[in-house]
């Protein structure tokens, strides 16, 4: 996980008491209005989210999630 994966997901786990799982369902509209309440943390970017999603990518059969 990168570096800026960590800190948001320290914050989104540590400050808005989000479980790992809900963490990872979160849309970035949602990850940006949870940030936008908090006046801080700066979400993700279009190049870093579609890096993520190719190396994570949905319905992956070990994931429990279709």
């Amino acid at each position: 996980m990168s570096p800026h994966w960590q800190g948001w997901f320290a914050m989104g786990v540590r400050t808005f008491g989000l479980s790992p799982d809900d963490f990872w369902r979160l849309s970035v509209l949602e990850w940006r209005a949870l940030c936008a309440s908090q006046g801080g943390a700066k979400p993700p970017d279009r190049q870093t989210l579609t890096a993520l999603m190719a190396q994570h990518p949905d319905g992956d059969e070990n994931d429990g999630h279709v």
